[in-house]
């Protein structure tokens, strides 16, 4: 075995999880791994209560809640399917973005925004 190849097995089993390290006709090529997001949990007290949840990804009644809660001063949007969750002011100068991995995390959010805002 040749010394680039002994460092790179080395380097895979140092950085392998993190980085997508791979050799090319240029040389060696190092590419940051996706972070895996963070894992949904569901808990319904029933079948028929589940359904909507896994249908749609997200608690569709706590999204409701919010934008009933914040419907005017904020617009709420998932960026992209199982990704974060996205809130963009409607009113006042600059605009504020808030970003959160679950609505939960968005309420708790768009809550402490109101509160350093004030009423």
């Amino acid at each position: 075995m040749n010394d680039d190849a002994t460092s790179l097995t080395e380097l895979l089993c140092d950085y392998g999880a993190l980085w997508e390290i791979s050799r090319s006709g240029r040389g060696f090529r190092a590419q940051r791994r996706r972070l895996p997001a963070p894992p949904v949990v569901f808990t319904a007290p029933s079948v028929a209560a589940l359904r909507p949840l896994l249908a749609h990804g997200y608690d569709p009644a706590e999204l409701a809640t919010i934008s009933q809660a914040f419907g005017g001063e904020w617009q709420v949007e998932r960026i992209h399917p199982g990704s974060a969750w996205l809130a963009v002011s409607r009113t006042g100068a600059p605009i504020q973005v808030i970003v959160a991995d679950d609505l939960e995390g968005l309420r708790a959010k768009l809550d402490g925004a109101r509160r350093t805002s004030g009423p």
